[in-house]
């Protein structure tokens, strides 16, 4: 009963006696020395043989646990010291981040050895062949057990300080739900909320709920899609509080499931005939329970039936009847009471089985089983009068006859496939040629393309600093200090000489204006040097005109107090200034052309410059 179920609860037994004392059987897991010597001992006791002292820091790796002794490997040889000397790697320590049961194997149904509350740190060990769970060593006390993997992390749990706050009514998770500090998904993690468990809404944020947890009081926010107002159905009642409803027969052997589904986890086989306690119906499974150890599992309803192997003979003995010819099953096919798929199932026979033909009762033969004379009904189209030996001979040499013939097409074809393949080649090589001639086409064309850009770029770059050169050349920066006043006849004159080029400085509003020096015997007489310069200067002025103002001439570095009138008058040298003639720049007793006298409103003009410069 139960076969294999049984093997299973045995090693269960096992794990449980050595969770008792101890024993605690693991994947093999790296560990250092956490003291300044640590004795390792032959057995596990500290009165036993005393092989080797270990130095703090000493890595080696631990086979297995018995109970506060671990068994080791050292530099290829064993012994046992005290588990509670030894410690993990450093970053091996995680955190409790909700509370959480300690098991002694990798799963929910083993024994429960502990539980661990948020914020208690453990030291990870090994993944177990359950994903879910993982192999943990407590940092307190240096016990191990398997724990939930998604209930620890490398980083501490953020501390939920409790809020008085009224709650407007309650809600259910519908499903595992994150909760997070504000109403976004991208703000910081403060942990999460099971499907089922219950909290008290606060207020509505947008798509979020500010929600309180009502055994912490704890608040945060979480996404309002994954809340409900409904309570949700609770489990199932646990197995201890199921009750069996009568008795059901395995018609063949059968698997044995943890669950109603074929995707769990495999407990063991049922045989032929075997008794179950028949608990309930769950889908296309039922729930039984082992007669002998009381423990609940799944199998298929379709491979159980209601009918003891008792009454089947009984039945049988009634309606026996004489066997015409032997029959084979083409595939596994159920056997039934009556000529009908809808009466009782009495169990199966497996593809190749030989049984008796009575007759033949519409889509139904009524057949005998030869091995314990029971009768019942099978589907025709699973039977055939073939032996299946014979029929498998047959078979083999209708396989042999169409493998020649395959093998004759495959040679032709292959002769086919060669000539293909010669064809293909020459023009795979054609087409790499061609395809390489387009490479240095492309590359050719992309290298000009380059160049052009490069090109592109340099006279982009020429201008850019032709424009950056006209500016800097457009700016003047005065140092006040270097002003000077230079008596035009005693030196004043050749400051700025004839075809040179200087610049104005206007000392009430800053604008610079580019000269060059046309001639002049009594003051200078000079020309804007370009179209823009003569732009500032009928800006400066507003119309032409003969109004002096104060100006420092620089040239070089020599800064010199000045005035200036705005009246193009005379020839001029320059052609593209847009400034038909030239304009008179005056300095220190310097006088005009026609009267040969000194104009004081210039003079004034030089004296304002100097006072701006010197104060």
């Amino acid at each position: 009963m139960f076969k294999g179920m049984t093997g299973r609860l045995h090693a269960l037994i096992i794990v449980i006696i050595l969770a008792m004392s101890g024993i605690c059987a693991i994947a093999e897991f790296d560990a250092s020395v956490n003291v300044s010597k640590m004795t390792v001992y032959a057995s596990a006791s500290s009165s036993a043989k005393t092989l080797a002292q270990l130095s703090s820091g000493a890595e080696l790796t631990v086979t297995k646990i018995d109970g506060r002794w671990a068994k080791i490997e050292y530099k290829g040889k064993t012994g046992y010291c005290e588990l509670k000397l030894l410690t993990t790697q450093s970053d091996s320590a995680r955190y409790v981040i909700k509370n959480l049961t300690v098991y002694v194997s990798d799963s929910s149904s083993s024994t429960k050895v502990g539980t661990l509350k948020v914020g208690e740190k453990v030291y990870y060990v090994a993944d177990a062949g359950n994903k879910e769970y993982v192999l943990v060593q407590n940092s307190k006390n240096g016990r191990l057990g398997y724990v939930v993997k998604s209930s620890i992390s490398k980083d501490k749990p953020t501390e939920q300080k409790a809020e008085a706050v009224a709650i407007r009514e309650y809600l259910y998770a519908a499903e595992k739900v994150s909760v997070y500090a504000s109403a976004s998904a991208s703000s910081k993690k403060l942990g999460t909320i099971n499907a089922g468990e219950k909290v008290g809404l606060i207020e509505e944020n947008g798509d979020y709920l500010r929600v309180q947890n009502l055994s912490n009081k704890a608040c945060g926010y979480v996404l309002k899609a994954s809340m409900s107002k409904t309570e949700p159905q609770k489990e199932t009642p646990k197995e201890s509080a199921k009750k069996m409803n009568g008795y059901v027969y395995a018609v063949q052997k059968t698997t044995i499931y943890r669950s109603a589904s074929t995707a769990s986890k495999k407990l063991g086989t049922l045989s032929a005939d075997e008794k179950v306690g028949f608990v309930e119906e769950t889908g296309n499974f039922l729930c039984v329970q082992n007669l002998k150890n009381q423990c609940f599992a799944y199998v298929l309803k379709a491979d159980m039936t209601t009918v003891s192997p008792e009454e089947a003979k009984k039945a049988a003995a009634q309606e026996e009847k004489s066997v015409v010819c032997p029959a084979y099953a083409t595939s596994k096919a159920s056997v039934y009471a009556s000529a009908s798929t809808s009466s009782k199932k009495l169990g199966t026979i497996s593809a190749g089985a030989k049984v008796g033909f009575v007759e033949q009762k519409g889509d139904f033969l009524y057949v005998k089983n030869l091995s314990n004379g029971l009768y019942g009904y099978v589907l025709s189209n699973c039977m055939s009068k073939t032996d299946p030996a014979e029929a498998e001979a047959a078979k083999k040499a209708e396989e042999e006859a169409k493998k020649k013939a395959e093998a004759e097409a495959a040679a032709k074809k292959a002769e086919e496939e060669a000539k293909k393949k010669a064809e293909a080649e020459a023009a795979a090589k054609k087409a790499e040629e061609e395809a390489k001639k387009k490479a240095e086409a492309e590359a050719a064309a992309k290298k000009a393309e380059e160049e052009a850009k490069k090109k592109a770029e340099a006279e982009a770059a020429a201008k850019k600093a032709e424009e950056e050169a006209k500016k800097k050349e457009n700016t003047v920066s005065i140092d006040k200090s270097k002003v000077t006043k230079t008596d035009w006849f005693d030196g004043g004159s050749s400051i700025l000489s004839k075809g040179s080029y200087g610049y104005l400085y206007d000392v009430d509003t800053g604008t610079v204006i580019k000269i060059k020096r046309k001639g002049g015997t009594n003051h200078a007489d000079v020309e804007p040097a370009t179209a823009e310069d003569t732009a500032k200067m009928l800006k400066l002025y507003g119309e032409w005109s003969w109004a002096s103002r104060a100006v420092i001439l620089v040239v070089g570095n020599h800064y010199e107090a000045a005035a200036m009138n705005g009246m193009p008058h005379g020839d001029s040298t320059i052609t593209d200034n847009n400034f038909d003639g030239h304009f008179c720049v005056h300095l220190l007793n310097s006088r005009t052309h026609g009267t040969d006298s000194v104009n004081e409103t210039h003079q004034a003009s030089i004296a304002k410059a100097y006072r701006w410069a010197h104060g």
